[in-house]
């Protein structure tokens, strides 16, 4: 998650100063998920879930 305004290049991720809104931006692609492609786990679900692969260390 970025700052467009402070940082158009999107070169300084800003998602561990706002949690609440990662986890509020998680739970809206969940619930559309659920709502376009149903409740079958793929990979649409996973990313909704868990976010995109590779950004693991960005939870960590």
């Amino acid at each position: 998650m970025f700052d467009l305004r402070a940082d158009p290049v999107e070169q300084t991720d800003v998602s561990a100063e706002h949690p609440e809104v990662v986890a509020e931006l998680e739970q809206a692609m969940a619930h559309w998920a659920e709502r376009h492609v149903g409740r079958e786990e793929d990979a649409l679900h996973a990313v909704a879930r868990e976010g995109p692969a590779g950004l693991e260390w960005a939870r960590e």
